[in-house]
């Protein structure tokens, strides 16, 4: 340990490597769900302080001391570790370089370690940080949000409790814009819909088929988990974005999209004698909570180090197989 050990605050301590737009800069969309960033969501917290940032990019690590008040901004990851108490690490740079960020992490013994999702960018990578992180101390979260909301909540309180019977089915959609290719929305995006399939399916999705290409600009993947049935759709050429997730079940419906969520359920028709129709219930929510519940789920763990993420560093290792079975075969 480095003699100018920096002494922190009695807050939980929290550092940032990766000072781009999940790091730092989504905070300043006026339209996004605050907070909307790494920095923005320990800046809100009350028990944690912002101690460090660290990014190879000096311009970016001079908005961010700008931009957070932040003391101490470094270009070097080792020398940040050496010079701070890091209780929670957050990893917000590119695929490729989570593997040997989180080996230098783990080595610090640092107790929690959140890290944007995909855990990696290739497989192989993704189970040696598996095997890393399961033989230390360390915790790893990874930063699929969407298992945090409020609405995801909900949901899955409404299957583990059969409100409307089992679940059926679930047909989730992508759709982004023109200029990406598809293997990178799938990387990059799809592994929310992957990860909130498997989330809320209970962990055992399967592939059973995947038909269109990237020439066409449209994958459909046709899987299962146990007996509900399941179908995911990626497709660009829209001018628009769509991230929507339908869950049909024996005496219900759930839609859950960016912006919206509408829950239906089987009642006597007032259309038809004898029959059923779905109705739509008043189910509202002002905001999702994304990036604040899982900020608690971190400092929560940090806390209480017998605790299990909600969003482990095994679910993120599931989704980089699903994903990679999936690009194989476009």
């Amino acid at each position: 340990m480095s003699e100018n050990y920096i002494m922190e605050t009695k807050k939980i301590n929290c550092a940032i490597v990766g000072l781009g737009r999940i790091g730092s800069t989504l905070e300043f969309d006026r339209k996004r769900e605050k907070p909307a960033s790494h920095a923005g969501v320990i800046s809100a917290h009350k028990e944690c302080v912002l101690s460090s940032g660290c990014d190879i990019d000096e311009a970016k690590c001079s908005n961010f001391k700008n931009d957070w008040n932040c003391p101490d901004c470094y270009t070097s990851l080792s020398q940040m570790l050496e010079n701070h108490r890091i209780d929670i690490l957050h990893i917000a740079t590119p695929p490729e370089t989570h593997k040997n960020i989180l080996e230098k992490a783990i080595e610090s013994k640092i107790p929690v370690i959140i890290v944007e999702k995909p855990v990696s960018d290739n497989l192989k990578d993704a189970v040696k940080i598996e095997k890393m992180s399961l033989k230390s101390d360390s915790r790893i979260i990874v930063n699929h949000e969407r298992r945090y909301t409020q609405q995801t909540e909900r949901i899955k309180k409404n299957i583990n409790e059969c409100r409307y019977g089992k679940l059926l089915s679930i047909n989730s959609k992508m759709y982004m814009g023109r200029k990406r290719s598809l293997e990178s929305m799938i990387y990059d995006d799809g592994t929310h819909i992957i990860d909130l399939i498997n989330y809320l399916s209970g962990g055992c999705l399967r592939i059973d088929d995947i038909t269109g290409s990237e020439k066409e600009g449209h994958v459909s993947v046709y899987a299962h988990c146990s007996e509900i049935y399941i179908q995911m759709e990626f497709a660009r050429g829209r001018e628009y974005l769509l991230f929507e997730t339908d869950l049909s079940f024996e005496k219900g419906r759930i839609i859950s999209g960016n912006g919206y969520y509408d829950e239906f359920e089987s009642r006597e028709s007032p259309y038809y004698e004898n029959f059923y129709s779905l109705m739509n219930k008043d189910v509202n929510f002002s905001t999702s909570g994304y990036f604040i519940r899982m900020f608690e789920d971190a400092v929560r763990c940090f806390k209480d180090p017998g605790l299990v993420p909600v969003s482990d560093i095994t679910d993120g290792v599931n989704a980089v197989r699903i994903i990679n079975e999936i690009i194989r075969k476009i």
